[in-house]
């Protein structure tokens, strides 16, 4: 039987008490659990004691760590998150039953949730002009918001401090730091970013993280809490520049908002100890809202969805005054996929608008074929015409490649067509159960298609499968999608000799 390790972590304190233990056998996963403790939240305090700059004196806080090192004594109790063996699979239980404890729980992991919309909602007519004075670009002064998520890009023109439109309020009710660090430096936080912290206690309690993509910083290694920022409160008017191809300018919904980050999730793994951590130091800097578009991978176990750890803390956060946003989750529409359970913070799920990026398919005979593309034409502007191939008809004639006919029809693997075939020619490949099981994506389709040479390639829907959803992510070469079965004729094509086709975008 493996050895069994229990450590005990301390998280800050600031909002609600709670620690993190980690349980691990030696050579096998570890398993966070939190403990929260009794005790009313340190930033919603209304006791006699005075506030001080905004934010509640240290004696009450005091107190409580008082009585937490009085309820669990053999536990070393920091804010510098130290480790403490206890060597015991018991330790969980005999907690469970410590006077003081409010709840324990095992860590669920945590997930992210993922322009042009204020038009569609019609805020420049609306909000922006009734109801802000100056309108859109003052619109959301004088509020902080805070995005608990993968960090922030400070170099994206969508956070830059414009000197020509300054912002005119104060914060004094706002206190927050700016930490820096690996590709953070310390000018990060330049105005309109007024505040970056990064949490990383839980993740580091259970991986090793790798320094080249988990930086400890607040920097955003994958653009998720950049694109949660920009969306919610980036700069007015941004060009948007993708691949070299123009797509207009994007603008957030309070482009004059200001912005506090707090990471919580790296690349290689995101814990609801660093997230419930991060509300806690987001309600204690006083932020006016609170974006979360993150969430637990898993519903928690033997507690009601909204008397979990998570919840309780987006709890104390709206008791401290804050608006809590949360994500609804990357599920629906179907029932059952809300994520987003709680009365005291505001589900936001995701909505179509009326913009489409259309692709063209023009054939040789002067049919056109519409579909969805964010590319910029096939080479030579759409004037030349190329040879149109079916993936299943370009395999290695030795049949060397391991796979199976479907997944070679979804173009993901180089090696298993023949490149005298395809090169130079438009390639037709297929959604099929490679993309539903999430081993295949469009991403492996362009990396095929730049190593092959491919002048373009069509992704239609197979038959079996039925349609699918084309999100229009930007493509490095030439590309459309064809999302649906009755457009997808154009396979029937690939067939005769010499047919060819162009793109207009």
């Amino acid at each position: 039987m493996a050895e069994e390790e229990v450590i005990l972590v301390s998280l800050p304190h600031r909002v609600v008490f709670l620690f993190m233990i980690v349980i691990a056998c030696i050579a096998e996963k570890r398993d966070i659990y939190l403990v929260l403790m009794e005790g009313d939240p340190v930033a919603f305090y209304q006791g006699p004691m005075p506030l001080e700059e905004g934010r509640k004196l240290d004696p009450y806080r005091f107190s409580l760590f008082q009585v937490k090192e009085f309820s669990i004594p053999s536990s070393k109790i920091s804010e510098s998150y130290p480790e403490t063996t206890l060597n015991s699979k018991s330790t969980v239980k005999k907690i469970k039953r410590t006077q003081g404890v409010k709840l324990v729980e095992r860590d669920r992991g945590a997930k992210m949730m993922t322009s042009y919309t204020p038009q569609f909602l019609g805020l420049p007519e609306g909000v922006w002009t009734q109801e802000v004075e100056g309108g859109e670009r003052n619109s959301g002064e004088g509020m902080v918001i805070g995005f608990v998520d993968t960090g922030i890009n400070p170099f994206h023109p969508s956070f830059a401090y414009d000197p020509m439109s300054p912002f005119a309020s104060n914060r004094s009710h706002f206190s927050g730091a700016c930490e820096d660090g690996p590709r953070f430096p310390a000018n990060s936080c330049n105005g309109k970013i007024v505040s970056a912290r990064f949490f990383s206690a839980g993740a580091q309690a259970v991986v090793t993280l790798n320094a080249s993509v988990d930086f400890l910083s607040p920097f955003d290694a994958v653009g998720h809490g950049s694109h949660v920022a920009s969306t919610a409160a980036g700069n007015s008017g941004v060009p948007v520049v993708v691949n070299g191809f123009y797509y207009g300018r994007a603008s957030g919904m309070a482009p004059h908002a200001r912005i506090a980050v707090y990471k919580a999730i790296y690349p290689s793994l995101g814990t609801l100890a660093d997230v419930v951590a991060a509300i806690d130091q987001a309600a204690q800097d006083r932020v006016d809202i609170l974006s979360l578009s993150i969430g637990p991978d898993e519903l928690p176990e033997k507690t009601l969805t909204f008397l979990n750890v998570f919840d309780i803390f987006m709890l104390s956060a709206r008791k401290a005054g804050v608006f809590v946003v949360q994500a609804a989750g990357n599920k629906g529409p179907s029932p059952y996929t809300v994520v987003s359970y709680s009365p005291w913070a505001m589900g936001v799920a995701a909505c179509t608008t009326d913009r489409t990026y259309t692709a063209t398919l023009v054939l040789g005979n002067g049919q056109k074929l519409g579909g969805v593309g964010l590319s910029g034409p096939s080479f030579g502007n759409g004037l030349l015409q190329y040879k149109l191939v079916l993936a299943r008809d370009a395999v290695r004639a030795d049949h060397s490649f391991p796979k199976t006919a479907p997944y070679i029809e979804e173009c993901q693997y180089p090696e298993a067509l023949d490149p005298f075939v395809v090169l130079g020619s438009v390639v037709i490949c297929t959604f099929s159960d490679g993309f539903y099981n999430g081993t295949s994506s469009v991403t492996a389709i362009i990396d095929t298609a730049r190593t092959l040479g491919f002048m373009g390639f069509v992704l239609v829907a197979n038959p079996a499968f039925g349609d699918f959803i084309a999100e229009p992510i930007p493509l490095s070469v030439p590309g459309i999608m064809i999302p649906r079965t009755s457009d997808a004729r154009v396979s029937v094509f690939a067939s005769e000799k010499n047919v060819s086709l162009f793109w207009t975008n």
